[in-house]
Order: structure tokens, then C-alpha cells, then sequence
């Protein structure tokens, strides 16, 4: 016998060997699909003990889908209440934004047990117990406020540049104080000159009134010439 011979055998026998004991095996720990109910010392058949278990499942389906409708409406209920409550937190946000009314703010207090119920809303206060607007109105009011600061500001600095000329005119190299200076001087030598001139202005006062008796002489001559001429016309005339 050769050599490949004898490792063939062994082999067969071997295999031969492990497939009587899978064999054996399979016999001994087979899983019963049968629907055999179960004695004291054997289990029932897999078919028997699902049986059993639809059956236990079957008694309760009727109560469990009556619970299951009634969850499935208290969900859709809440379902839609929450989405009721979400426009409704949507509006009060965007009261907050927009708007001229006074906002509100939520009461404090316990919590609800419940998220879906509303809180209740009462006037928002602010510094001084004064009500809250909506944040427009603060921006609107931001820049009105930042309009007119730039406006004060602006006239500010006209006032500024006005301030400077005025000082430029009153205290300048041909200001107003420089002017009054002058015109000072020019009084005090405009006295100093009249003072001067006061005797000029007695003679010239004088020979004034002079002259005025002269006139009036010489008016009063020629008053009687012109009487005495008419005079004469009239004898001539006779």
C-alpha cells in the first residue's frame, strides 16, 4: 500500500468520524418546529409557542389601538395647538420689533406644568415705571436724536467760526477796540483843538454881533433912503 494511500484513509475516516458526530448532534439538540404543546420534560414546538403568543398579543390589540387612536388625536390636539402657539409667540416677537403700542413682558410666577399653555402677558416697565416700546420706535428715536446732535454740533461750529470773526473784528490789527483807540485820540485832540479855538470862537462870536448891529444899520439907512425916495416922487408928482 502506498504512502497517499494511507493519508487517504485516515482522512476518510476522519471525516467520517465528524459527520457522525454532527449527526449525532443535530439529533440530539434540534430545534422542535412543531405546534406540540410541551410535556414536563420537553418544551414545546416553536410554532405552539408563537401561537401562544399571537393569541396573548390578540387580547390586547383591541385595547391597545383604542389608546393608540385616542394618543394619536391628543397628539394631533396638541399638535395643532402647538403650532397655534407658535404663530402666537411669532406675533408677539414681531410686536417687540415693530410697532407703537407698548410692549408686554411675561408675568413672573410658577412655571405651567404644561409647555403648550401661554403665559400670561402684562405691560412691560421700564426706568422710572415708564412702558417699553418696540425696538423700532428706540431706533427710530436713536436717530432722530443722533440727527439732531449733528445738527447742534453743526451750528456749534458755525458759532465756533462765527465767534472767531467777531473776535477778529473787535480785537484784529483794524478791530473795533483798535478803532475805539483812535477815535479817543481823535476826541481828545478834537478838545485840545476846540480849546485852542475857544478865544478865535469869542472874537468870531463877537465880530459876528459886530456885524450884525452893522446890518441891521445899514438896513435901516437904506429903509429911510428908499422912504425918503418915495417921498420925493410923491412932491415930484404933485
Amino acid at each position: 500500500m502506498t504512502k497517499a494511500a494511507k493519508i487517504l484513509i485516515f482522512v476518510n475516516a476522519a471525516v467520517s468520524v465528524m459527520l457522525a458526530a454532527w449527526a449525532l448532534g443535530v439529533y440530539t439538540q434540534h430545534v422542535d418546529f412543531s405546534n406540540r404543546a410541551g410535556t414536563a420534560d420537553k418544551a414545546p414546538g416553536v410554532i405552539a409557542v408563537l401561537t401562544a403568543r399571537i393569541s396573548e398579543v390578540n387580547k390586547d390589540r383591541a385595547t391597545s389601538e383604542v389608546a393608540a387612536e385616542q394618543s394619536l388625536a391628543a397628539v394631533r390636539q396638541r399638535e395643532d395647538q402647538r403650532w397655534a402657539n407658535q404663530k402666537w409667540y411669532g406675533e408677539q416677537l414681531n410686536l417687540l420689533e415693530v410697532g407703537q403700542t407698548p410692549v408686554k413682558a411675561v408675568q413672573r410666577g410658577p412655571l405651567a406644568q404644561d409647555p403648550l399653555i401661554r403665559p400670561t402677558l402684562e405691560d412691560a416697565k421700564g426706568p422710572g415705571g415708564q412702558p417699553v416700546k418696540p425696538r423700532a420706535f428706540y431706533y427710530d428715536d436713536l436717530a432722530a436724536t443722533r440727527k439732531a446732535t449733528e445738527d447742534k454740533m453743526k451750528k456749534i461750529a458755525r458759532l465756533v467760526e462765527e465767534e472767531k470773526q467777531l473776535t477778529e473784528t473787535i480785537d484784529g490789527p483794524k478791530g473795533l477796540r483798535v478803532q475805539i483807540f483812535h477815535e479817543a485820540d481823535n476826541q481828545m485832540r478834537v478838545a485840545e483843538e476846540e480849546k485852542d479855538l475857544q478865544p478865535v470862537l469869542v472874537n468870531t462870536a463877537a465880530e459876528a454881533e459886530r456885524l450884525k448891529k452893522r446890518q441891521d444899520s445899514l438896513n435901516k439907512r437904506v429903509d429911510e433912503l428908499k422912504k425918503g425916495k418915495e417921498e420925493k416922487k410923491t412932491l415930484t408928482a404933485r
